[in-house]
């Protein structure tokens, strides 16, 4: 029972640092990023700012307006709206004919 248990326990160590070891990139040389990496997403966020003036900044938003809000669960609730509006089945022809 003990050299089971030593043979199984070889071969986690074994099959371990195996696995671990291929994990590891041996010729790896260090990449220079850009000094404008960033500015993209960082122009994007800024020009779909809505008003960038605010003085609340960039605090979130917390909620709907009460009104907004009252609105939509009474039209959700009532029903009388279709939920697949707009939506309509595509069909593709893919036979090779």
């Amino acid at each position: 029972m003990n050299t089971l248990m030593t043979t199984y326990r070889s071969f986690i160590l074994l099959f371990g640092s195996v696995f671990l070891s291929s994990c590891a990139d041996w010729n790896s040389v260090p990449v220079a990023v850009d000094d404008d990496f960033g500015n993209a997403v960082r122009h994007m966020v800024k020009s779909q700012t809505l008003n960038p003036g605010s003085p609340y900044g960039d605090k979130a938003v917390l909620g709907l307006d009460g009104q907004k809000s009252e609105g939509n669960i009474r039209v959700y609730r009532s029903g009388n709206t279709d939920l697949r509006q707009g939506k309509t089945p595509v069909r593709l022809d893919i036979n090779d004919n």
